[in-house]
């Protein structure tokens, strides 16, 4: 039996990202994964015992985790333009703080996945 997929979906609480490029993108994996996949806004009710997709990580917020979520965890990067162009995005201490507690989390993932080839080449350098 293959193990529970839950997807980290808080477009239900967040207006703004259920419009968003995230939010179509959660959009169209409710179309093709639902039923079989779980969308929770709710990390911490997801049991150990699956698989944890999480679509928004945004390296200048403190993740909505720390310690690892699940046996087996996806991470899911749309873009590093901020971080690519630092001048052009400054965050200040807050966010640089933030882009470094994400990067330690990340390190909690087994697979990081991106939907761009920009991206992937951005992340892989």
């Amino acid at each position: 039996m293959r193990p529970p997929v839950y997807v980290y979906d808080p477009t239900p609480l967040d207006v703004l990202s259920r419009v968003r490029g995230i939010g179509r993108y959660l959009q169209i994996l409710r179309e093709v994964a639902e039923p079989h996949w779980i969308f929770t806004q709710d990390i911490k009710s997801i049991p150990t015992h699956g698989i944890f997709i999480n679509p928004f990580i945004n390296f200048f917020q403190y993740p909505r985790h720390i310690k690892r979520v699940t046996d087996r965890q996806i991470a899911v990067i749309h873009d590093l333009i901020g971080l690519k162009y630092p001048d052009d995005f400054p965050v200040g201490i807050k966010g640089e703080l933030a882009t470094w507690v994400n990067k330690q989390v990340l390190k909690s993932y087994d697979a990081i996945i991106t939907d761009s080839e920009t991206s992937k080449k951005d992340i892989v350098t």
